[in-house]
This record gives C-alpha cells, structure tokens and sequence, in this order.
C-alpha cells in the first residue's frame, strides 16, 4: 500500500481552518472599520447639533438686548426728563415733575430690567452734554449680585470711548451694537476681565437734535458659561470676532489678546480653517480637520458663523465646536478586544467542528478502503458494506446541503422581514405596543419609549397597566376578561375598544399623568390574541383648547366692563349739557325780563357746567392715557357744594316740582371737589328723572 502523507481528513481541516481564519478576519476588519466610522459621524452630527443650538441662543440673547434698548428708548421718563433737563427752571412743562422726578422713575426702570436679566452686567442714559457725561446709571455689582445705582458725584464723562463715538454717528432709530471686548471703568480695563458686547440708541429731543443715547452692557462670560455648559465635557469650545480674534479659548491667555496687546488669531492654530472662514456666504460647516502639528491632531470640527448685525451684514461672530479624533475612537480600543475575543472563540469552536465534521465524513470512507483492501487480499467476510458508499455519501451530503441552504433562507428572510417591520415601527411618529391576551407587553417602538420615559426592556415582558392611571387602570382588566371570555355575559367588548379611537390618560415613568388618543387592533395567532395599540399625546391639543376658551371668558368680560365705562361716562357728560341747556331756557327769559342780574347769574352757571364738562372730558382723556382718573382729595365743604348743585339744578328742581329735604350742618370730609360735584349732581338728577 502506497502511503499517503496528506489525507482527506487533513485536506478537509485545513480547509474549514483556513475558512475560519479567514471569516474572522475580514469579519472583526469590517466591524470595526465600519463602528469607527458610525462613531465618527455620529460625533460630527452631535458637535454640529450642538453648535447650532449654541449659535440660536447667542443671537437670540443679542436680539433680547437689542429689542429692550428699543424698548427703553421710547419709555416716558426718557422723554420726560429731556424736556425737564431743557426747561430752566428742571421742570417737565408737560408733567410738572421735576428733572429729579424723572431720573428716580428711570432708574427703577434701569433697575427692574437689569434684575430680570442676570447676563445685563449695566445700563445708562448718557447725554452728549458735558463731555458724554453718565446721567442715570445701574450696575450689577458681582460677585454679590447686587444691583445699585451710581451716585451723580460718581457718574463719568464717556466723550473719550470708541463706542460713544460710534454711537452719535448712528441714524435715528438704529439700534448700535458695539465690539465684543474687555469692560473699561475710569480710563483702564476693570480686572478681573469682564468681556460685554453693548447696545445703543440715539436720543434726541423735541427739535430732532440729539439729547444722548440709553446703553446696555451684556456681561459675556454670564452667556460663555451658560453655552460653555450645555456641552459634552470633550468638546472644545472656541469663538472668534469678524476678525478671527479669540473671544472665547481654552487657553485663558488667547481670549480678547487684541485687547491686552498680545492679539491670537483663530487661522493661527487652524490654518486649514483659511477657506471657510473667509468665505462671506458659508454659515456653518462641519467636517474632519486634518492637522499637521503633533500638538493640533485630526479633529471633528462644526464652525457655524453668527451674522448678528443688521446693520453690518459682513460682520459675524464665528462659533467652533471641536473633538480629537483620538477621543472619539479611543471607545474602540475595548470594543475592538471584544470584537477579537469574541472572533478567536468563533475560530477555536469552528476548527473543532471542522475537525470533528472531517473524521465523521471520512469515518465511512476508511471503513470502505479496508473492506476493500481486506477483500483484495481475499478476506470477503471484512466487507460491511452492501451499498455504494459513495451513494449513501453523496445523498447524505446532498440533503444536508439542500437542508442548509433551505434553512439559510428562510432564516434570511425571517431576519429581514422582521428587521422591515422594526423599521417601519420605530419611525412612526406615533407609540405603538402590542401586548397579549394577558395584559403583558410585548414589545414597543422607540416612540413609545419617548412618551412614557420607560426603555424597552423596562416595558417588555410587564403589565400594561403599568402605563395607565387610576381609573383606567382598574377599567383595562374588564375589558381583557370581556376578550378571553366571550361566551360570558358580557357586552361586545368591540363595542367599546376595538377599532374605535378613545380619549384617555397615560402614566408616565415619572409620575405624570397626560391625555393621549388610542387606537386598539386585534390579530389571532395561534389561538391566541394580539393586541396593538397606537397611541398619540394630544396634550398640546388639550392645552390650546382651554387657553382658546379662557380667551374667550377674558374678552366676554372686558365687553361687560366696557360697556359699564361707556354708561357711565354718558351718564356724567349729559348731566352738564341738561343742565346747560335748561339754563339757556332760563337765560332768554331773563333777557326778555331785561333782568341782567338774572342773565349774569345763569351765565355764571352756565360757565360753571362748561366747566365741569371740560373737566369730565379732561378726566376721561386722562384715564385713556394713563388707565385712571387723577384724584385731589382736599378737606370738602360739603354744605357749600351741596348749596351750589341746587342752585345750578334750580330749573330742573321747579319744572319736576320736587322738593328737597337738606339736613344743615353736614361735616366737611376728606375727597375731590370735582367728584364730588358730580356726585351729588347725578343723585339729584336721577331722583328728579325716575322719581326717587
């Protein structure tokens, strides 16, 4: 027998071995280039949400300050004190506050404002008079956090800054919007460095000639912090001027550097960053910057560019989020260990199978070569095998073949349809959940997972009660008993729930309870039922609905009270325009008498009635502007007053052939002459009209 130094068993080892190694290789290759670059593009995604986020509320936060300059530009105690400030005597012509007055209402306003707003750092009303000097100014005094106004013998002139320069050069009703550097107080820049960013607008007086500006200063590390803290800890926050000055830096001593005389530019340490950062019409962008310096490595970088004033449309503040590449994949150092742990255990189970599967299928094939050498050397009782063993071979490795490739298949199409169905789960907008007959959850999409605060593995394989609110909770069992036992007496149980759409309440993971729509679908499989629901958070929905209708409830009752308000002023302005017109009556009588002391008389009163008209009107004039009616009150004769209304109602009084019961000697009182007039006019009036 010739020896053979290689045999099939051997042939068929070193084949599954080599398949083996070479399935792991190239599998743990493409896992973990493939992780690498998901997690690559999955951190630009993140930096470049981020940087959006962080840009909106920088430019929202200008917008604010810019909107409450506006806002402060058109408020009275500004116009009040400039006409106060320009009469001689300090006195408001309009208001008759004086100059004083005015400067205390404006600086509550100055106050109240800064309080609201705690990244407001300060805010005056400068004149151009005297050199820019300072006349209402408040301060946030840090770190305390108090909020005081600066006494007059502290304020100072302001002619010498770029800002205030700047400033009276702007047109009317432009807001300015200043650099953003370091704050200066006295001359020198205040330490520690306080970086603001200010807000402007022209004031001018009645004759459009400028009066001075109202100024904001925006403290810029309050809104540093606050941007620098919604990001991930590995993030690099950066922000730069129009110019690529560093405004914000890792590296305290890169920050406002052209401010400190040791200027530190952005295409300094970026150079790359050259095309984007010059390109006027790009506003964001994101991407890979590849470094050459070992100190600057590969990074994910998200730049977006702030074009903040209307004004200046070049002019941006340019926003930098960025994160070492080594950072991002030094997650996959544990990931690619595991990956080959998991790979050299698939090799070891696969070559002993391998071998295992070669010494059963070349079993058959010996026990034919030594029958067969035995029967060559005339032994035919050695001979076992009665069939071709090449026949029993070839089937059985052709149905095992057929029988894994069937298998394959339809595993194949069992993973692809179920991973469609997840698919199309997990992008519904809407909950979806099924559970079974029992109450138990079964599975849930991500959606679902949103709008109760529960992961999925704390929902799965639990009753779905967990998710309902009393009594809703209690309710659920009825309506599954109804379904597993329909022969009961029970009512149609898709009467109530199946196929139709309910309003309901959830029970979120944190303990509040939200209305939600319910869609409940049944499915028989295998004898036992499936139920899907679809679920819809209509708490927005709810929350428009009764803000429509206590808007509804607000306007019904400001009609009610205007209605009252038009009454009663109809009601005052006629009792003078009656009595005005019986007068006249009276005042033909008394020059066909040719009486004049009778004519001077009902002149006096009619003048008197004119009088008190113009006053209502004045009054009302006054509430319109201002919301109220002013009131005088003074110590009141009231027998005086009394003894004057009759006299004017003296015509009124005759023709009604009234007669009036007036006690003597009433006491006097605290209250408004003209109130009170009006007072005892219309009780008189309406006694003479309804009878009283």
């Amino acid at each position: 027998m010739i020896p053979i130094k290689l045999g099939i068993s051997s042939k068929i080892s070193i084949l599954v071995c080599s398949i083996a190694v070479l399935s792991v290789v190239l599998t743990s290759g493409w896992a973990f280039y493939s992780f690498r670059q998901l997690l690559i593009e999955e951190n630009l995604e993140n930096i470049e949400h981020d940087a959006h986020v962080a840009s909106d509320r920088l430019r929202s936060r200008i917008e604010d300050m810019s909107n409450d300059v506006k806002f402060l530009h058109d408020i009275p105690p500004i116009s009040g004190l400039i006409r106060a400030s320009t009469n001689s005597d300090g006195i408001d012509i309009e208001d008759t506050s004086s100059e004083v007055q005015w400067k205390n209402r404006l600086a509550v306003i100055f106050k109240e404002l800064i309080n609201a707003k705690p990244y407001y750092r300060r805010i005056r009303f400068i004149g151009v008079a005297d050199k820019g000097r300072e006349i209402v100014r408040v301060d946030r005094v840090v770190p305390e956090n108090r909020i005081v106004r600066i006494p007059d013998d502290q304020l100072q002139t302001k002619e010498h800054r770029d800002f205030y320069q700047a400033i009276i050069k702007t047109a009317d009703k432009q807001v300015y919007l200043s650099e953003m550097n370091l704050n200066w107080d006295h001359g020198k820049i205040i330490v520690p460095h306080v970086p603001v960013i200010r807000a402007a607008m022209r004031v001018e007086d009645e004759q459009g000639k400028i009066f001075g500006f109202v100024l904001i200063n925006m403290d810029l590390s309050y809104v540093f912090k606050e941007l620098k803290e919604s990001l991930h800890s590995q993030t690099k926050f950066l922000m730069t001027n129009t110019n690529g000055d560093f405004l914000v830096h890792p590296d305290p001593l890169k920050t406002f550097g052209f401010d400190l005389g040791r200027p530190s530019l952005i295409l300094e340490e970026y150079p790359t960053l050259k095309g984007q950062f010059n390109d006027v019409g790009l506003e964001h962008w994101s991407g890979m910057i590849e470094q050459d310096s070992a100190k600057s490595p590969t990074m994910a970088a998200s730049m977006h560019k702030i074009y903040f004033d209307p004004t200046k449309p070049d002019r941006f503040i340019c926003l930098l989020l960025t994160i070492p590449k080594d950072k991002i994949v030094a997650s996959l150092e544990a990931v690619q260990r595991q990956i080959l742990y998991v790979m050299i255990g698939l090799f070891l189970i696969a070559m002993v199978i391998g071998l295992f599967f070669s010494r059963s299928l070349t079993r058959p094939l010996l026990q034919i070569i030594e029958s067969i050498d035995s029967y060559g050397k005339g032994d035919t009782h050695s001979i076992h095998v009665h069939k071709a063993p090449s026949d029993e071979t070839g089937i059985l490795l052709h149905a095992f073949q057929h029988m894994v490739f069937q298998v394959e298949k339809r595993a194949n199409e069992l993973r692809f349809s179920e991973a469609r169905n997840r698919a199309v789960l997990d992008a519904a907008a809407d909950a979806i959940l099924s559970i079974n007959e029992n109450g138990i959850i079964q599975s849930v999409n991500e959606a679902t997972e949103t709008l109760f605060g529960y992961t999925s593995d704390e929902m799965i394989g639990q009753q779905i009660e967990k998710l309902m609110p009393s009594p809703h909770r209690e309710m659920h069992q009825s309506y599954l008993e109804r379904h597993r036992n329909p022969e009961m007496n029970h009512p149609a149980p898709s009467e109530g729930v199946i196929g139709r759409i309910r309003e309901i309440s959830g029970l979120r993971k944190n303990g509040s309870v939200f209305p939600m729509e319910l869609s409940v679908s049944r499915v028989w499989i295998n004898q036992s039922q499936l139920f899907t629901g679809i679920i819809r958070d209509v708490s927005e929905r709810k929350e428009a609905e009764a803000r429509l209708i206590a808007k509804n409830i607000e306007l019904e009752q400001k009609n009610k009270e205007a209605e009252q308000f038009i009454y009663s002023v109809s009601h005052d302005l006629k009792a003078p325009i009656l009595s005005c017109t019986g007068l006249m009556a009276l005042l033909w009588e008394d020059m066909d008498r040719n009486d004049l002391d009778a004519v001077r008389d009902s002149l006096k009163r009619i003048d008197r009635n004119v009088l008190r008209l113009e006053n209502c009107v004045g009054d009302l004039l006054e509430f319109c502007r201002v919301g109220s009616i002013p009131h005088e009150p003074v110590l009141v004769d009231v027998n005086k007053i009394l003894k004057q209304v009759v006299t004017e109602l003296e015509l009124s009084i005759n023709q009604a052939d009234a007669t009036l019961d007036i006690e003597q000697d009433m006491p006097s009182v605290i209250a408004d002459p003209n109130r009170m007039t009006e007072l005892f006019i219309n009780l008189l009036n309406n006694a003479i009209t309804y009878g009283c």
